[in-house]
């Protein structure tokens, strides 16, 4: 796994390496991609960085992807944006609910009594309590409905993400086993091919005896063609010779 220039400790970077290839193969949209390998290289190493360190990481994880300047910038200034604005508390506070509680209580009162003076006569105190008191144990009982229903959206929330989590691991390793096997077979390939040229070759130089034996026979041939064609000749001119001293012996012995 190549290094980057920034000190990194050799887990830290395995961590970040695989945290940025699980990432890269979960959101394809560039934007979302950098958002979170940005903010899982911070919690990783325990603080941020610049453009240039990100950038190095990914290309240390193997990431093929290249966003652009623009984009990695925008990102960026959406990060600084949030960790300069003030955070929003997680839950209601008690003086959030009293006030939340009295703006409806005065909302329902509104609708309730008619615009204009109203004799104080017109609405019982003891009444006004009781209805009081019963709408703020309704609204009581519809808040810790809100919240349960919240608990089990968070439940749900936290079940899907670990199942995506599950999920995006999956790939990953999927993605891996795939790269293994590509090489192999590449491996594979460049050996097949190996032996191709190796076996064309020995082809080639067999060819080459072969026409040198060839060309050899056709010559021995050639050669011996030549002979039997001398020795037909120097017999043909012995027949001659024969046959003429048969002539003279036969005149010889007639006489």
């Amino acid at each position: 796994m190549p290094r980057t220039p920034t000190a990194f400790a050799d887990d830290q970077l395995h961590a970040i390496c695989l945290a940025l290839q699980q990432l890269s193969a979960r959101y394809p949209d560039n934007r979302a991609f950098l958002r979170r390998a940005f903010d899982e290289i911070d919690r990783i190493a325990g603080r941020p960085f610049g453009e240039t360190v990100y950038r190095r990481l990914m290309v240390a994880a193997g990431i093929a992807r290249t966003p652009s300047t623009r984009t990695v910038q925008a990102v960026l200034a959406e990060r600084r944006a949030t960790a300069d604005a003030p955070q929003a508390p997680a839950t209601l506070q008690d003086a959030d609910l009293r006030a939340y509680l009295q703006r409806e209580i005065r909302v329902t009162l509104q609708d309730l009594v008619p615009p204009g003076p109203v004799p104080s006569a017109a609405v019982p105190e003891g009444e006004g309590n009781a209805w009081l008191a019963e709408h703020c144990a309704r609204l009581e009982a519809e808040q810790q409905q809100l919240r349960a229903e919240l608990g089990d959206a968070r439940e749900r929330a936290a079940a899907e993400q670990a199942r995506a989590d599950a999920l995006g691991t999956q790939l990953t390793q999927a993605t891996v086993a795939a790269s293994a096997r590509e090489s192999e077979l590449f491996g594979r390939l460049v050996q097949v091919s190996d032996e191709l040229v190796a076996l064309a070759a020995r082809l080639e130089g067999a060819e080459r005896r072969r026409a040198v034996e060839t060309d050899a026979v056709r010559q021995a041939f050639r050669e011996e063609r030549a002979q039997l064609v001398a020795r037909v000749e120097r017999l043909e001119k012995d027949l001659v010779v024969a046959r003429q001293a048969l002539e003279v012996y036969r005149r010889r012995a007639a006489s």
